[in-house]
């Protein structure tokens, strides 16, 4: 039975191999930042964006800016982990009528910034984008956070943290350690994964209502950890659940009904006057 034994001894070797490569690539595996550098986006001058990249109590802040003269509120939204805040663009055309500035965040270690990306630091640094937004002179206006796939903890991080007066989530989860368990069920997720974004222990100091909106084929993160998430608010939510949507799809389905569905809920936290 030698054999066996080696084999055995083979095969649990193999295998806290593949757990120490799943350890030590992590980062790699999850976070996928863009080479481009802000500067180098497409369609800010045509959109009429500016680029603010500056220096406030120690932390560099970085993030596209739209500003309307009539705005009622700041609208900051946080990308995925595969996205940028260039390709956060695209909400604008969809959202320009609704009197808002647009604030897209760029992720320290995304789109030609050097740090290193992780949970501590885009949870610091939004934490001072929020406070450099708020000693702007448009930042008297009400705050309504938008996070998107990844982007949904540290939007809900924030809104646990500080002041908002609404919160948007496109498919949100509970944690990034419970979607990797789910994806990779063969591996010890919870002992090695460095980035937990644990967004369901954050969830019940959020104070202001929260709008979700999750697609029933998301494959990414599948909608029964929205679901799970959403129990997580002490807060009024409303789920929207989108029919036949994927992750990356959620918005160009049902005759526009994710637009539809942000348009009246911040028509809702911040009544046009």
């Amino acid at each position: 039975m030698n054999w066996l034994r080696q084999i055995m001894f083979f095969l649990v070797g193999l295998y806290l191999v593949v757990v120490f490569l799943a350890y030590l690539f992590q980062s790699k595996l999850l976070f996928f930042p863009a080479n481009k550098k802000l500067s180098e986006c497409p369609g800010i001058r045509q959109l009429g964006f500016q680029i603010i990249e500056t220096k406030y109590r120690n932390q560099n802040i970085r993030f596209l800016l739209k500003t309307d003269p009539l705005a009622r509120a700041n609208l900051v939204i946080f990308h995925g982990n595969a996205s940028s805040a260039c390709d956060s663009l695209f909400y604008y055309p969809e959202m320009k009528d609704l009197r808002l500035n647009f604030i897209m965040a760029a992720y320290p270690g995304y789109e030609g910034d050097n740090h290193t990306p992780g949970q501590k630091i885009f949870l610091n640094n939004g934490e001072k984008l929020y406070d450099y937004l708020k000693s702007q002179k448009y930042g008297n206006l009400p705050t309504v956070l938008f996070g998107e796939s990844l982007g949904t903890a540290v939007a809900t991080y924030l809104a646990s943290v500080r002041p908002a007066n609404g919160l948007i989530l496109r498919s949100p989860y509970t944690s990034i350690s419970e979607i990797g368990a789910y994806h990779y069920p063969f591996l010890p997720v919870n002992l090695i994964n460095q980035n937990v974004f644990p967004a369901y222990m954050w969830a019940p100091e959020v104070k202001c209502s929260v709008l979700i909106l999750h697609g029933t084929d998301d494959q990414t993160i599948p909608i029964k950890f929205a679901k799970k998430q959403a129990n997580y608010f002490k807060s009024q939510v409303r789920f929207v659940t989108i029919q036949g949507a994927g992750h990356n799809d959620i918005s160009d389905l049902e005759d526009g009904i994710f637009w539809k569905e942000i348009e009246d809920y911040i028509n809702r936290v911040i009544p046009l006057k």
